[in-house]
């Protein structure tokens, strides 16, 4: 009985939150869920709630939560808070990010501060800051996912070839979500100045591509930019 009581409270908040994202409930009464939820036991809720406040980061109340949730113990709950923090204009929030970019335990956290960090420096023009931030890292950093979202941010700071050209060596990678990654990374990088060097790489890849997954993204790109 209890069992069945917590799975239907459990619902009962995801079908809550569904609502929040598709914007059917205030954004005042939005923002007092999120802020018990952000709080739950269950920490699918506070990834879930940390994932839909994207949509609140650039509100005093809404960053104050991720500012929060980044700090969770779950490590799925600090990832969703990182992401969504890439909304944010806050200096406060870059020094948080910066934190977690650095010193996370976690790879999949340390990743998405980075995206973050790059998000907010092109919006706030520090990219010269978050560039000198970032490029030590590269020598300490062991987690391939994070090492291609480092590629990633340092070539659309700098736009130096070298961090692009790292970025498509990852399409060889042995473990094939990260191959994924690559390729869902390019389109925001492509231009005429680059598009030839993208494509042909992408190309390359699906010629000893065997794992659907990857396949789908490569036919996606190739039939947006090839």
């Amino acid at each position: 009985m209890c069992d069945n009581m917590s799975v239907s409270n459990k619902q009962a908040k995801l079908e809550i939150l569904e609502r929040i994202e598709a914007d059917t409930i205030s954004t005042t009464e939005s923002l007092s869920i999120l802020e018990s939820y952000a709080n739950d036991e269950d920490s699918y809720i506070r990834s879930v709630a940390a994932k839909i406040l994207i949509d609140f980061a650039d509100m005093e109340q809404g960053e104050r939560l991720l500012r929060i949730l980044i700090n969770d113990s779950d490590y799925l709950v600090r990832t969703e808070a990182a992401d969504s923090l890439s909304c944010s204009n806050s200096m406060e929030v870059v020094d948080l990010l910066k934190k977690h970019a650095k010193t996370d335990k976690t790879g999949m956290v340390r990743g998405y501060a980075i995206v973050s960090l790059g998000d907010i420096a092109q919006r706030l023009g520090i990219q010269k800051d978050i560039s000198e931030f970032l490029t030590p890292l590269i020598h300490k950093e062991t987690v391939i996912f994070t090492q291609i979202n480092l590629a990633e941010a340092l070539y659309r700071l700098n736009n130096d070839e070298k961090h692009l050209k790292k970025l498509l060596a990852y399409l060889d990678t042995r473990i094939y979500q990260n191959r994924c990654a690559v390729i869902n990374s390019l389109s925001p990088l492509i231009g005429e100045h680059n598009k030839a060097l993208i494509v042909g790489a992408v190309v390359l890849r699906k010629k000893v591509e065997s794992v659907y997954a990857v396949l789908s993204a490569i036919d996606e790109f190739l039939l947006l930019h090839g």
